[in-house]
């Protein structure tokens, strides 16, 4: 089969899920020998960029400026309505929300939803947030339409109306990179560091939906709240707001702790944390916890959205709106060692469910059904 990408989220996403999901997507169908491409002219993406297959033809750039993305993605497109005239795919498979088709009104098209967190939390993104409108007129023209978990599947069919029938559920497949024998000096300093107390571990972006403060204040309840540590890895460093917060709280100083990183150092954090916790209120998917359970580390979570049907029984739920909940929940692991070692046998199990072989063939399938 020949199976067009376009190049829309490759030149919005240096890291993330999405991109994430596509690329392996992408090299899962090269490595079975269809004939697969990432269609564009410039991206900023590491993922497309260490890919070792040859899955696209695009220029990985630093960064694009500010002022000249939307320039890029109208060379992007224009690229592919090129590449599509010389040779037109059997099929494209947008790769997120785009105002604009690229490709005959004729191509079947296949389209992923990842979350509808524009559309349940508005009040984040501003007015001048238009994910909504062109995540309509996105699914509008595609044949079929993709969302990453049944809950996510759910909210798309209440919010936007979309015909049930048109929409299937795929899961991630799951894999972890780096190698933790690859530290650096810095890191390997980081992480010497931080093995002078037990520490929690918190991974991602820290804004809004994501409720670390929520998480912050169940925290700080716990017996155990100055005799360990929080590292948050990645989303940028703690912002003013954050550190008097969890001053306010008495939260030493010195047991917050935050940096980003390679891959090598966040499967080392995993590995060396009493536990990983994940608080969101709201996620499509979420790898993390399948990150954590993939390096025999606990973990406490949210029971909010997607996380019990991903997650199963392999972590500790708690009700993120409920502090108390939050407080007993991270207690209850830390003081522990036989609730985290079962909660480890359980990630262990868990983790059998999701592969990328398994979401690229169940991919193909809708492919199939559209052609």
């Amino acid at each position: 089969m020949k199976i067009a990408f376009d190049s829309n989220v490759f030149t919005m996403q240096r890291f993330g899920g999405v991109s994430r999901y596509l690329v392996r997507l992408a090299e899962e169908y090269s490595d079975a020998g269809h004939d697969v491409k990432v269609h564009g002219f410039l991206h900023i993406n590491e993922y497309l960029g260490a890919s070792a297959r040859p899955i696209t033809g695009m220029k990985r750039i630093a960064r694009f400026p500010k002022l000249t993305r939307r320039a890029t993605h109208w060379v992007n497109d224009m690229r592919t309505e090129l590449d599509f005239l010389r040779q037109p795919p059997d099929l494209i498979h947008e790769s997120y929300c785009h105002s604009r088709r690229v490709g005959s009104r004729e191509l079947p098209r296949v389209c992923t939803v990842h979350d509808m967190i524009h559309d349940l939390f508005p009040q984040y993104w501003g007015k001048m947030d238009r994910t909504p409108e062109y995540r309509r007129e996105t699914i509008a023209r595609a044949d079929a339409v993709i969302c990453v978990s049944e809950s996510t599947r759910r909210d798309l069919v209440r919010i936007t109306g979309i015909d049930p029938g048109k929409t299937h559920v795929v899961h991630h497949g799951f894999a972890i990179a780096g190698d933790p024998g690859d530290l650096n000096s810095m890191e390997l300093a980081l992480l010497d560091s931080l093995l002078e107390i037990p520490f929690l571990l918190y991974v991602g972006g820290r804004n809004n939906y994501k409720n670390f403060h929520g998480m912050l204040s169940g925290f700080a309840k716990t017996s155990m709240a100055k005799e360990v540590g929080i590292m948050a890895f990645g989303g940028g460093s703690f912002t003013t707001v954050e550190r008097a917060l969890a001053q306010s709280l008495g939260i030493p100083a010195e047991n917050m702790r935050q940096s980003g990183g390679s891959d090598a150092l966040l499967r080392a954090l995993y590995r060396n944390a009493t536990a990983f916790i994940y608080p969101s209120f709201y996620e499509g998917f979420g790898f993390p916890p399948l990150e954590a359970m993939s390096e025999d580390c606990p973990v406490i979570s949210s029971n909010a959205s997607c996380m019990p049907e991903v997650i199963g029984d392999a972590a500790y739920f708690f009700d993120p709106k409920d502090c108390e909940s939050i407080t007993n929940g991270i207690q209850k692991m830390l003081e522990s060692v036989e609730l985290r070692g079962s909660f480890i046998e359980k990630g262990k199990e868990r983790l059998l469910k999701f592969s990328w072989s398994r979401c690229a063939d169940q991919t193909l399938a809708i492919y199939k059904s559209v052609l």
